[in-house]
């Protein structure tokens, strides 16, 4: 029981042994039959999201899974907390179908024993390990309600992860009034408790948040203190966040060629993260003078673009989109309009970075096939997302792509209405230095004459 207090007491002031001290309170726990501690133990070792980004902390899944038999099969609140806490732990295990299996148990057995703050730990466990596309509308009615129980009077942590969760759920689904919302209430509560690795989740998601806002010096900044938050409070994936968020930084400013060596160090050091991978080829698409990209498409066209569905997966295939779009391959494109089509009306969301709404991507594919009717409505689609989502960079990259589409499909009036894309695109890229945009934009002027 003290190393239980101590390791609660060290999670919170920001003490990365808090996992070491837990796990050896749930051991002692085991051996002398005290299972209401290990249980405790077991269900205060968590940050509230998964422990690594891209990994599988085995430990930590062999104590819940000891902690579950150990209690019983019988229905019961801590029963359906552990169920969820094993559906976040096993984030990256390849078995989307199994981890909603898994949630769908918790959260349903924590509703059969009419306790509310099991409820909403369930929910709150949950959301990130069954993060995709196919899942949205039942996160975010789960989400919704969870948000709702939790402002009843419920602990802080509950407050915050369900706010985070009700977040991320509205940004995907192009929500900016719910997405500020949650925002608000979750930053003011993070000031108010004032934990350190919560302090840390704030300024990712203040990074995150800039991005939509297309603001790439604020985003930076907002990276930056993210990255020494993490570091100094012992994130094992602080440095992997601030990588990804420095991604969406180098894009608006228009250096992600530069890019290219620290994807490649990601994805030799993140194996578990093809997102990464696709990064790579994305980032080195913008400065192909080996036509290298052309080749690392057919490479994942073999697979059709195999990837573990999990928060990452919808990012990784725009990310492949937007390469298959400069190098212009067919096949690529081909493969990735049937995967992206369905999911159009969202954003691309790792609730870490921001890259715009799916139906954008769809138009650049389209181009690709030369579907240009098709491309057209993709990306006045999307402009009228982005414009709803008051988000100036992805406005003014829809507005350049929606232009170059125009001037090659080149029917009557198209011709004028890319130049008024165009005059509305350039100012804006380059006062706020969104360096391909920008570039683009120019290069499309030239061609018009």
């Amino acid at each position: 029981a003290l190393l239980l207090g101590l390791g609660d007491a060290q999670r919170q002031t920001g003490d990365a042994a808090y996992r070491g001290t837990l796990l050896a309170a749930a051991h002692l726990a085991d051996d002398i039959d005290a299972v209401d501690l290990l249980v405790w133990a077991t269900l205060r070792n968590s940050r509230g999201f998964v422990s690594s980004i891209g990994q599988i902390d085995r430990e930590r899944v062999e104590m819940i899974t000891r902690a579950l038999d150990r209690l019983g099969n019988d229905d019961s609140p801590d029963r359906a907390r552990l169920l969820a806490l094993l559906c976040l732990e096993r984030t990256y295990d390849s078995d989307p179908a199994g981890r909603l299996e898994l949630a769908i148990e918790a959260v349903e057995m924590a509703r059969r024993t009419a306790d509310r703050a099991a409820l909403v730990d369930a929910i709150r466990l949950c959301h990130g390990a069954i993060a995709r596309p196919a899942t949205l509308e039942l996160r975010r009615e789960w989400t919704s309600e969870a948000a709702e129980i939790a402002d009843d009077n419920l602990s802080p942590s509950a407050r915050l992860s369900t706010q985070s969760n009700r977040m991320q759920a509205a940004l995907e689904a192009g929500d900016l009034a719910t997405m500020r919302n949650a925002f608000s209430i979750y930053a003011a509560e993070v000031e108010r408790t004032g934990q350190p690795y919560q302090q840390w989740a704030l300024a990712f998601y203040r990074a995150m948040r800039s991005v939509l806002e297309g603001d790439p010096a604020t985003t930076e900044e907002a990276a930056n203190d993210a990255l020494t938050l993490g570091m100094t409070s012992g994130q094992p994936d602080a440095l992997a966040y601030y990588g990804a968020q420095l991604t969406n930084v180098r894009w608006m400013q228009g250096r992600a060629h530069e890019l290219v060596p620290l994807l490649e160090q990601a994805v030799e050091d993140n194996p578990g993260l093809p997102a990464f991978r696709a990064g790579l080829v994305w980032a080195k698409s913008y400065d192909d003078t080996d036509n290298e990209v052309s080749t690392l498409l057919d490479v994942e066209v073999s697979s059709n673009f195999a990837m573990s569905e999990d928060s990452q997966w919808l990012m990784g295939h725009v990310l492949w989109a937007e390469a298959t779009a400069r190098c212009r391959h067919r096949p690529a494109a081909v493969a990735l309009y049937q995967i992206l089509r369905p999911w159009h009306a969202q954003i691309v969301t790792t609730y870490i970075t921001v890259n715009g709404n799916v139906a954008h991507f769809l138009g650049l594919l389209a181009h690709v096939l030369n579907h240009n009717d098709e491309a057209d409505r993709w990306f006045a689609e999307a402009l009228t997302c982005h414009e709803r989502m008051e988000a100036p960079y992805f406005v003014a990259l829809t507005q350049t792509a929606w232009a170059a589409l125009l001037i090659e499909r080149n029917q009557p009036g198209d011709t004028e209405e890319a130049r008024a894309l165009i005059d509305a695109a350039l100012p804006v890229a380059t006062e706020r230095g969104y360096g391909y945009v920008e570039r683009d934009a120019r290069e499309l002027l030239e061609r018009m004459g």
